[in-house]
This record gives C-alpha cells, sequence and structure tokens, in this order.
C-alpha cells in the first residue's frame, strides 16, 4: 500500500491502459489476417477478446492507508493491544476482504507478475510491474512494449482457451501448431549434452503458447512504430536487436521469480523467431536458429 500510495501515478494506470487496448487490436488484426481459421472461429474469438477485460493496478482504496484501516476491529484504542490481539484483527479484516473481492470477481494483485484470472474473462496487471524496467517515461515508448506489452500478451494468451471457439477441422491444425512448438526444441534444451524440460509437463504446454502469442503481439505492435529511437548507449545495435534484448532482460530481471526458468523461456522463443535469427544473423541450423520454425496464428 505505501509502494502504491506513492509510487504509482494515475497517468500510469493510463498508459497501461492504453497498451493493454493496442495488443488486443493487434490480436484482432491477427485473427483477421489468419488463413486456416473459418469465419465462425474467428467470428468466436473475436467476441471473445471484445469482452476480455484487464484489472490493472490495486482498487482505490488501497492509496488511502488510514481509512483501509478503519475496517480493522477496535475493541480498545490500537495502542491498548497487544500485539497478538493487533495482528489477529488484521488477518481477520483481510480475510473479510478476500472473500468480498472474490463474491465480486475481482482479481487479487499481490503476486509480482501478470496473471490471468481463470473463471473470469480478464486478466491481471499489478502496480509493481509500472515501473523499471516495464514502465519508464524516459525510455522510447517501444521498451514499454517489449517488457510490459510483451507480459500483457502473455496472458492474453493464457487468458484465450482457443480450442473451445475453434470448429473441428481448425482444433485439428491448432493442435498440430502446438504439437510442432511442444515436440520442437524451443521446448527442451540440452546443458552439458543433457537435454532439459525446464517446464512441469502440466504447465509447460500453455506457458508455450502463451510466451508464443505474447511475443508475437508485442513485435507486431513495435513494428508499427514510425521511426522508433534507439537506447542511448547502444547505438551500434538495430533497433530489433534492441527490442529483443528488451524482452529477455524484463523475463530475467530480478523483481520476477524463477528467473533461471526464464532464461529456458527466452531462449526457446527467440529460436522459433526468422526475425530474431535475421537481426543477430545467426547460422542456419543452430540452437538459436533450428531449420524448423513453429507459428501460431
Amino acid at each position: 500500500m505505501i509502494f502504491i500510495k506513492n509510487f504509482v501515478r494515475k497517468n500510469d494506470i493510463s498508459r497501461v491502459k492504453l497498451l493493454f487496448e493496442e495488443l488486443k487490436y493487434i490480436f484482432n488484426e491477427m485473427i483477421d489476417e489468419n488463413e486456416w481459421m473459418d469465419e465462425n472461429s474467428k467470428r468466436w474469438l473475436k467476441e471473445e477478446l471484445k469482452t476480455l477485460k484487464a484489472f490493472i493496478g490495486e482498487p482505490e482504496e488501497y492509496r488511502n492507508i488510514e481509512k483501509m484501516y478503519e475496517r480493522v476491529e477496535k475493541s480498545k484504542p490500537a495502542e491498548q493491544q497487544g500485539y497478538l490481539e493487533l495482528v489477529r484483527n488484521l488477518l481477520k479484516m483481510n480475510s473479510e476482504e478476500t472473500f468480498l473481492r472474490v463474491a465480486r470477481r475481482e482479481v487479487m494483485t499481490y503476486q509480482v507478475d501478470s496473471s490471468v484470472m481463470y473463471g473470469s474473462h480478464r486478466i491481471s496487471i499489478p502496480s509493481i510491474l509500472f515501473s523499471y524496467p516495464f514502465l519508464d517515461e524516459n525510455l522510447p515508448y517501444w521498451n514499454t512494449i517489449a517488457t510490459l506489452g510483451y507480459f500483457i500478451g502473455h496472458e492474453i494468451g493464457h487468458a484465450f482457451d482457443a480450442q473451445r471457439f475453434l470448429q473441428s477441422e481448425d482444433k485439428q491444425e491448432f493442435e498440430k501448431r502446438v504439437k510442432c512448438i511442444t515436440d520442437g526444441s524451443f521446448m527442451s534444451w540440452s546443458i552439458f549434452g543433457v537435454k532439459v524440460n525446464p517446464f512441469f509437463e502440466s504447465d509447460g504446454v500453455k506457458t508455450r503458447i502463451a510466451d508464443k502469442l505474447g511475443f508475437d503481439l508485442a513485435y507486431r505492435l513495435f513494428k508499427k512504430i514510425r521511426k522508433p529511437q534507439k537506447l542511448p548507449a547502444f547505438e551500434e545495435e538495430t533497433i530489433d536487436q534492441q527490442f529483443f534484448q528488451r524482452i529477455a532482460s524484463a523475463l530475467c530481471a530480478k523483481k520476477l521469480s524463477q528467473k533461471d526458468k526464464h532464461s529456458f523461456r527466452v531462449n526457446g522463443m527467440m529460436s522459433n523467431s526468422m526475425e530474431f535469427a535475421k537481426s543477430f544473423n545467426c547460422d542456419k541450423n543452430t540452437p538459436m536458429n533450428p531449420d524448423k520454425k513453429c507459428p501460431l496464428l
């Protein structure tokens, strides 16, 4: 709450809302341009996309600490309560608040990572991401697309169970494309000659799909920027190289948990990108530029 009150500005929330809507627009474009879905599948996906909402930041009352704690049960003044009694009353208030938010189908956003609320068609973008390296008004806007935009796109990918809306033939094509991603080198890597998969089998497929969609959405939005400005002190690098590096640095940031696993995700995601291989002139049939690439949409 102290972080929210002192460091989260209302115009930050407006900027994140705009980014969310821009990524939805890009996703809508990708659905329109898709060549293997039939019109019914496209229509269902676009309707779902239209209803997708984002819970950005935290409730307004979190900015007023004094008002929030007025609800704490006070049998006697706080200075006269013992430590255990104060803790019990605070825990009781937090539990009641949690149940109320669940009843209202609101998202709790205490976690560091953005997330999708299952059972509700919305994603959560907590205010801890409203700072460097994700949101910084002193850096070009494309930096926000590469960092926060990728995370939002990733959660949009989690929010969509495409198989619910695809017709039977389209489902088969989608499953084939997912299998290409999960069976390829993008899902596992070799360390000292031993092949490893850094994902649990249950979440690996969904994470890879969301990674791919988040990457594609962010890159397409980035390419719509006219004459993007390079980051200072990195003028020798191309703008595309800087963009890919910003995605990687955001995924491996200390603010995020499991950053060791995220490094595998970066390599898998980038090695499935022809644009990345061209940008860095990767030799053919190498770990970062395998001959086989697997598009999703």
